[in-house]
């Protein structure tokens, strides 16, 4: 399992240490007890895409899955899956429409990646929206390699998804 992460943001302008935004952070595995908070954020996130409370509670009670979430002050902003053994999936990243952009995403992302090589798994694959050029880029700047799209994947609204594939090298059949 990833370590726990406790961070702060802070910049430095010509030398001088200047604190423009403090933001606590803590990345960890969800339990149960994160359920309700990960329900709410799931249907803020994903809309009429969003998995049901049953659907997420068996996700993290899962013996094939890791989920982490990433907290701030205000509670949990993001959280993220995979799923998997030899191959792995990684199931969803979800950030919170105002903390986009501040690298949390890739920050999840990059946990997910580590948490699927101490898995032992050989290749990580996932499903991305046609239209989210945005989470393609990351993804991509990750080591991700496009495969080819799936077409209508996505119900609400309907869309392709993109299928993409990140070889890891760690996966053995033993």
């Amino acid at each position: 399992m990833p370590p726990l992460i406790h961070g702060s943001q802070s910049t430095r302008v010509f030398g001088l240490s200047r604190e423009i935004s403090r933001v606590e952070r803590e990345i960890r595995p969800l339990i149960r007890g994160d359920l309700n908070a990960l329900v709410a954020l799931e249907r803020e996130v994903f809309g009429g895409d969003a998995w049901s409370e049953d659907q997420l509670a068996g996700e993290i009670d899962s013996p094939w899955t890791t989920y982490l979430g990433v907290f701030e002050e205000e509670g949990l902003v993001a959280y993220g899956g995979i799923k998997g053994d030899i191959e792995g999936d990684l199931m969803t990243i979800g950030v919170l429409p105002e903390k986009r952009g501040a690298g949390i995403g890739r920050l999840l992302l990059k946990k997910l990646i580590e948490a699927a090589k101490e898995r032992n798994m050989g290749q990580l694959f996932l499903e991305v929206r046609a239209s989210n050029e945005a989470a393609q880029r990351l993804y991509q700047s990750e080591g991700f390699e496009e495969l080819g799209k799936v077409p209508s994947y996505y119900r609400h609204p309907n869309e392709d998804a993109v299928t993409m594939r990140l070889e890891l090298g760690t996966g053995t059949l033993a």
